[in-house]
């Protein structure tokens, strides 16, 4: 992303920007509800990624979207997601027990794991069918077409939703992938760390998805970055997933090989986040 590219195509405003990749999150949480209802693991995914592309592309254009209203949505997000999240936890856990373990999960503990399933599948259907869940969604639509952050802020605010694309967005992803290896030189110690960092890479991630789908030109530092970000995020998923799996199974993930394994995730999150500098 340079300057010259941006002079010769200045593209959309941060305004526009904004709102282009808003609106498709939003159109992407709606047409999953219905398989996610059903229960289907890659529609709960689906609507999962929809409101993290739609929570990193408010964080990145925060200097001028923020208005009275966003807090609530803010709020309502988490508790979508607060239904979202163990649905998709199981989900997961459930795909790693059929392929990741090497004898079968004790029936007891088979049990224990379809329960807990069928539960948080059962509260997410109930929140999605909710008429809490449809004033959220009407909500986000309206607020990114015709919110108070398009007319209030400070004239700063106004001239940041003026301004091009480009110029704006070579800025602040230099500060995003800054902030990624500040933090990550910092360890990798503790769940709560690590969490932090993979929603870290991974809204870095796909903020760069988003700025290149927009006709956004990518340099080939850029492309290595977006593509350590990636594998990063997907170290430490990874590793989370390890974590869940030996919780269910410790028989097959003694401690000799969970430290061996573990040793290696966290490995090569470090290195993906070197390669970020």
């Amino acid at each position: 992303m340079t300057a010259s590219s941006s002079a010769s195509k200045p593209g959309p405003n941060c305004q526009s920007a904004f709102q282009r990749m808003a609106r498709p999150c939003v159109a992407l949480i709606r047409e999953h509800r219905g398989a996610a209802c059903r229960g289907r693991p890659e529609a709960i995914h689906q609507i999962r990624i929809g409101l993290t592309r739609l929570q990193a592309a408010r964080k990145f254009f925060a200097a001028m979207t923020q208005d009275g209203e966003w807090p609530w949505l803010k709020t309502e997000i988490i508790w979508l997601n607060s239904a979202l999240g163990p649905a998709r936890d199981n989900d997961v856990t459930t795909g790693h027990v059929r392929t990741g373990l090497k004898k079968p999960l004790a029936a007891k503990d088979s049990k224990l794991l379809a329960l807990a399933t069928r539960r948080s599948h059962r509260r997410l259907t109930s929140v999605l069918r909710s008429k809490r869940y449809d004033r959220l969604i009407a909500a986000l639509s309206h607020w990114i077409d015709a919110g108070p952050w398009l007319t209030t802020g400070a004239a700063a605010a106004r001239h940041r939703r003026r301004q091009i694309l480009a110029d704006y967005a070579a800025a602040r992803l230099q500060r995003w992938k800054r902030r990624l290896v500040r933090d990550s030189a910092g360890g990798m110690k503790g769940n709560r760390r690590r969490h932090r960092l993979r929603i870290a890479a991974k809204r870095y991630r796909y903020m760069r998805e988003a700025l290149l789908a927009l006709g956004i030109p990518e340099s080939r530092s850029g492309t290595r970055q977006r593509e350590a970000a990636q594998f990063a995020q997907r170290a430490l998923g990874d590793l989370r997933d390890l974590q869940r799996l030996r919780n269910l199974q410790p028989q097959d993930f003694p401690v000799r090989i969970y430290r061996r394994r573990k040793k290696r995730l966290l490995r090569q999150a470090r290195q993906a986040f070197r390669s970020l500098r």
